[in-house]
């Protein structure tokens, strides 16, 4: 039967599938690195981008709509000018620093998971968003449960998050506020969720595999630097890199920022 509501909801509306990011020139490299391995998913029809980057503007992307900003506005003012430019219901928000690795290296169908999504918030009219983060076991209410996703406890610390997540946009405009950075997105827009009784959905599994290449948006994940080196992307040469390693018990971790090259060589030589 969901399968049948899910099928007749896709006729109705004839979904374009799309992705919402901002981002600012300062991070060009990396977004651009965003931007195509989303593009490597083909049921994604569009992906709108809102950045002060003429860099990227002047790329001509296929199906990539640039917003130009005359100046990077911070996260909420940006994403809230990418979304007045977008006509869908719904869209997968992405960070710029996410890269999704090739669809056969995902766990899921990837369009099935988009759609699923979907067909929840237009059954659950209160869900402003499901996410497809990995799964947290304490943040779920599994008294609510919807073709593989579950409730999100309302009194969970970060019921809006910034994990790659399926978006009602009319909710997520409401939740945003002009001049508040991600983190502060995340924050008070958690509590003005709370407050205008909105909900959260998040999968029960592993859902949407990514690779967080940024750390503060001060230095490149170790992680990162990694995948990239193996599958030929770039990795901006002007940032230092976050190195997380286990301690020899396993109990704690060894936090570190090295510079890139040095890095690289020390990979080299093991």
């Amino acid at each position: 039967m969901l399968l049948q509501n899910t099928l007749i909801f896709l006729r109705k509306n004839k979904l374009k599938n799309t992705v919402i990011m901002q981002s600012c020139s300062k991070f060009s490299d990396i977004c651009m690195s965003t931007i195509k391995s989303v593009q490597k998913y083909n049921f994604i029809n569009n992906i709108i981008l809102a950045t002060d980057d003429k860099k990227i503007k002047g790329t001509n992307i296929v199906n990539l709509k640039v917003i130009l900003m005359e100046k990077d506005m911070g996260f909420s003012s940006n994403m809230l000018e990418a979304i007045s430019s977008c006509d869908e219901k719904y869209a997968l928000v992405i960070l710029d620093d996410y890269i999704l690795p090739d669809p056969v290296e995902q766990k899921v169908n990837q369009q099935k998971l988009y759609e699923d999504a979907c067909d929840l918030m237009n059954n659950l009219e209160d869900v402003a968003c499901v996410r497809l983060n990995i799964f947290d076991k304490s943040c779920a209410d599994f008294s609510n449960s919807y073709n593989g996703f579950v409730k999100v406890k309302t009194e969970f610390k970060y019921i809006c998050s910034l994990q790659p997540a399926v978006w009602r946009l009319n909710s997520l405009k409401k939740i945003l506020k002009k001049g508040e950075n991600a983190w502060e997105a995340e924050l008070n827009g958690s509590k003005r969720m709370r407050k205008a009784n909105m909900h959260a959905y998040v999968s029960t599994f592993e859902a949407m595999i990514h690779i967080n290449a940024m750390r503060h948006g001060k230095y490149v994940r170790d992680k990162f630097v990694d995948y990239a080196d193996k599958n030929n992307i770039l990795v901006p040469s002007n940032m230092d890199v976050f190195v997380k390693t286990k301690s020899k018990d396993g109990k704690t971790s060894n936090k570190s920022v090295v510079n890139l090259s040095r890095y690289r060589s020390k990979k080299e030589s093991q």
